[in-house]
């Protein structure tokens, strides 16, 4: 008979078996230990927890279901080893060490590269030109037929905002994982 423990996880409740316990547990310990020199490690680890809590719950088939250790593990593989990206620090800058996850780029607003409502830089890094180029055009499109600024308008509303870091590492395609949420923060 094995034991369940239940543990908080970026805000959600899950039930893992006692072995899958330890090894989370002895995860993020190596995570805090990494990360212990960061003057944003709170948010880093918080945010690290709260996409391996999407990843627990994606594969939840009911609230009561208990995480085995091979989806800790299948987890841990995603998000990646500290010792990985200590070796990784000073050759690797623009993707990540795990190269089995297949990233795809979600079409965000950027608030962070925002004239107005980000929609012209969210719409550049969905489709990987310049963000000038999408301003001209939209400007060009209000001048000739009024179409831009409502083509805009419905953008703002329909495109949703990136607020987290998981959400504006989707929206540049970069894989999330502790790597690149650790860097993004090094970066802002």
């Amino acid at each position: 008979m094995k034991r369940n423990i239940s543990v908080s996880l970026g805000g959600m409740v899950f039930h893992l078996a006692e072995d899958a316990y330890h090894r989370l547990s002895a995860y993020i310990n190596k995570l805090e230990i990494h990360f212990r020199s960061d003057k944003d490690r709170r948010e880093i680890m918080a945010d690290i927890e709260s996409r391996m809590a999407e990843h627990f719950k994606e594969r939840l088939t009911s609230p009561d279901m208990v995480i085995t250790l091979s989806e800790v593990n299948r987890v841990i593989e995603i998000m990646g080893e500290p010792s990985d990206m200590e070796s990784n620090d000073d050759t690797n800058t623009t993707g990540s060490f795990y190269s089995g996850e297949r990233v795809k780029k979600r079409l965000y607003r950027d608030p962070d590269g925002s004239v107005i409502a980000g929609v012209c830089s969210g719409l550049g890094y969905y489709w990987n030109i310049e963000v000038a180029l999408i301003r001209v055009l939209f400007i060009i499109i209000f001048f000739w037929g009024g179409g831009g600024l409502l083509i805009y308008i419905i953008l703002w509303i329909a495109i949703p905002k990136a607020l987290t870091v998981a959400e504006k590492l989707e929206m540049k395609g970069e894989p999330v994982n502790a790597e690149n949420i650790g860097r993004s923060f090094q970066d802002e």
